[in-house]
């Protein structure tokens, strides 16, 4: 999850705001790929360490995933 934010972090560095990013495809493909890596990682994790760490947002992270995920399939 970690390598996913970073490369999130690092393909949005490529761009100067909202509008270049919108305009090119490539990032955007990148960025929704690592944000379905994300969630599909954070429904992956035991009940156990979700309720060890119950101050992350392990819900949401999952809901990046299912709407990127029902996003692309819609296409």
């Amino acid at each position: 999850m970690i390598e996913a934010i970073n490369k999130i972090l690092r393909y949005l560095d490529t761009v100067d705001g909202l509008k270049e990013f919108l305009q090119n495809d490539m990032v955007i493909d990148a960025v929704t790929r690592n944000y379905e890596i994300i969630g599909e990682a954070a429904n992956q994790i035991s009940k156990a360490i979700k309720d060890k760490y119950p101050e992350l947002p392990w819900r949401q992270m999952y809901g990046r995933f299912a709407a990127a995920t029902k996003k692309f399939c819609r296409s």
